[in-house]
């Protein structure tokens, strides 16, 4: 159906939980109002599994970097994991520029802090609505 505006939820998978399971529920209910594409930079096996069979569109920009979690100890710790994932995490970033810019989503949903925190630097600068959804998180105030 022609004229449905486009969502676009990037979504960093590292395993499928609860979340991913929601999301396979809710997103094929959006598609009848929406055209609904997942992107999964990881190219997560199970979470592409849970899509197919919710018959949601899915986009993969490249495989998983070589260490799926940034982990380290400590802020000194982490912030040397996260440099060494640094080339993976700009690579995915232009590729999904290049894809943004191709297919040119009207809303483009973060469904998880990690692509939230980095992925819309990338994006081209007549970007589309952003959209960034935390799970699992509380907070004291509004953010």
């Amino acid at each position: 159906m022609a004229g449905r505006p486009h969502v676009a939820v990037v979504d960093l998978v590292t395993s499928v939980g609860g979340v991913q399971q929601v999301m396979a529920l809710l997103l094929p209910r959006l598609q009848p109002r929406f055209e609904v594409s997942v992107v999964d930079p990881y190219r997560n096996p199970e979470y592409a599994r849970l899509l197919a069979d919710a018959g949601v569109e899915q986009v993969i920009l490249g495989g998983a970097p070589e260490r799926r979690f940034v982990g380290g100890s400590g802020k000194a710790g982490r912030a040397l994991a996260l440099a060494r994932r640094a080339p993976w995490l700009a690579a995915t970033g232009l590729r999904l520029r290049g894809w943004v810019r191709a297919r040119r989503p009207d809303v483009v949903w973060f469904n998880q802090l990690p692509g939230a925190s980095f992925f819309p630097a990338f994006l081209p600068a007549a970007a589309p609505a952003i959209v960034w959804q935390a799970h699992g998180f509380s907070a004291a105030r509004e953010i």
